[in-house]
This record gives structure tokens, C-alpha cells and sequence, in this order.
């Protein structure tokens, strides 16, 4: 007869089994994890707010979860063809048209979801041998700050002053 404890032993090795397959990502998808600091300022008052993100992408969808430093769930962002549905830590739900349209309905503030990936992605503009290079885009002012030694966007920070004050710093670890 087998041990309750060789059965826990099983047990413990399928859960673990099954929790990496979780983790796996479909072909042709890319994730890149990383840490955020956003600062919002309106005329009466200024919020900060730090914390890690994951970004995953796939011909099927883009995914973008912010979390706190400690790897809690504030929102989560899924951008299909067509439509987005957002998720806040409080467990409210939507589906809109736009991530920006449901972030501004939801957090009052807009960030450019997608641009954010493509301006991660983008090649185009290698900048100076310090991986500095600077642009405006839908409204916002984009500046790469640091590269990986592959050309890779390893920082980027983007600000906004109209309608509200807003600047957001990514830093990519991988």
C-alpha cells in the first residue's frame, strides 16, 4: 500500500506540473517583465504609484498586467482584434472598444496602451551610442533613456502635460 505521504509527494509534483504549463507561452508570443513608476498630477493633487508590469504579446492578443511591487494584481489589460477588456484588483470588469477608453472610464487618466508595445518594440530608432533618443507621438513626448547592448528598449519614459500632468517610467528587465 502506498503512503499518504508518497501520495502528497504526487500530488505536490502534478500541481507543480500543471502550474508550469500555465506559465508557458503559445508560439510566436513574446513577454517582457519589468517595473513602472507613474506619477498623475491634477490641479488638486498628485498621485505616485510604483510597481511591476508583465506585457504579453501574441498575434491573438496583447496582454498588460500591473502589479505591485509585491506581485499583486492592480489591472489587467487584454487588447484583442476588436475589442479590450479590463480588470481591476477590486474585481470590476468591461469590455470596451479601447484600453485607453477604459482606463480614462475607469482610473480617470488615459495611457497609449498601444503604442506603448509598439514604441517598446520599435528598432527604427537606435538613438546615440548611450541609447538616447527622443520623439512626440499622440500627444506625448517619448525619450529611450537606456538600451540593451542588442538595441533593445531597456527604458523609456513618456510624459504628458495636457489634459493632466502625467509621467510614466518603464524599465524592462527582460
Amino acid at each position: 500500500m502506498i503512503s499518504r505521504r508518497v501520495w502528497l509527494g504526487f500530488a505536490a509534483l502534478g500541481e507543480l506540473w500543471l502550474l508550469s504549463g500555465c506559465q508557458s507561452l503559445p508560439a510566436n508570443s513574446r513577454r517582457r517583465k519589468g517595473r513602472f513608476s507613474l506619477s498623475v498630477q491634477t490641479p488638486s493633487k498628485k498621485d505616485n504609484v510604483t510597481g511591476r508590469f508583465v506585457l504579453t504579446e501574441s498575434r491573438a492578443m496583447t496582454e498588460l498586467q500591473l502589479l505591485t511591487p509585491l506581485s499583486g494584481i492592480l489591472a489587467k489589460i487584454s487588447i484583442y482584434p476588436g475589442y479590450t477588456e479590463f480588470e481591476s484588483y477590486d474585481g470590476t470588469s468591461a469590455r470596451g472598444d479601447s484600453p485607453e477608453a477604459l482606463m480614462q472610464k475607469f482610473l480617470g487618466f488615459s495611457m497609449p496602451i498601444s503604442a506603448i508595445d509598439s514604441w517598446l518594440n520599435d528598432k527604427t530608432l537606435q538613438g546615440d551610442a548611450l541609447g538616447d533618443a527622443s520623439w512626440s507621438d499622440e500627444g506625448w513626448t517619448v525619450q529611450v533613456t537606456a538600451r540593451s547592448a542588442t538595441g533593445q528598449v531597456k527604458r523609456l519614459k513618456l510624459s504628458r502635460t495636457l489634459p493632466i500632468e502625467i509621467t510614466l517610467t518603464l524599465l524592462v528587465d527582460d
